[in-house]
């Protein structure tokens, strides 16, 4: 799907590390009958390769870095790397909240428009403190690295939450554009 933050992921991977590939979006309204023997969930992103499938996009992320290992993606230190796969986690904090604004959006409750709004603020802290910690323009030093990937494409919607709660975001050094 062209614009699932979760396809993206694997995109800018694929990109990053140079990996040359085909893209075939699907309508995920109107799913293709075939695509249920590729990915049984029936969710993007899957990967192709050498005729097997691969599905999910931290699972098929993972697999890139480890089949194509230049450049790394993730740290080489182990603790570092665990660290950044719990900010990950964490993460789901703020694009569980991003998804509340869409659907609170459409219905026009602006209550819990407001309520997912401050779970996203909430949500964003640990990251601004942390690269703050890190002293480095990437969570990965000074180029991204797998969880500056992992999540580009959410901080690209951010805007658009903006835009759906008539509220800015606090303006600050923290950013995941």
């Amino acid at each position: 799907m062209k614009y699932c933050p979760y396809a993206q992921r694997t995109r800018l991977v694929l990109q990053a590390k140079n990996v040359g590939h085909e893209i075939v979006n699907i309508d995920l309204q109107e799913k293709p009958e075939w695509y249920s023997e590729k990915n049984p969930l029936m969710k993007v992103p899957t990967l192709e390769h050498d005729g097997k499938f691969m599905y999910e996009s931290l699972v098929t992320c993972d697999y890139l870095d480890e089949a194509y290992p230049e450049p790394p993606l993730h740290p080489k230190d182990p603790w570092q790397k665990g660290k950044d796969r719990c900010l990950l986690e964490l993460f789901g904090k703020v694009t569980s909240a991003m998804y509340r604004v869409y659907r609170a959006h459409v219905k026009n409750e602006e209550e819990e428009i407001a309520k997912a709004f401050s779970d996203i603020k909430e949500g964003l802290i640990p990251f601004e403190t942390e690269l703050q910690l890190r002293g480095t323009e990437f969570f990965d030093g000074e180029t991204p690295g797998m969880l500056d990937y992992m999540l580009w494409p959410f901080g690209e919607r951010l805007p658009v939450v903006e835009l759906m709660t008539s509220k800015d975001l606090p303006q600050n050094q923290f950013s995941l554009m």
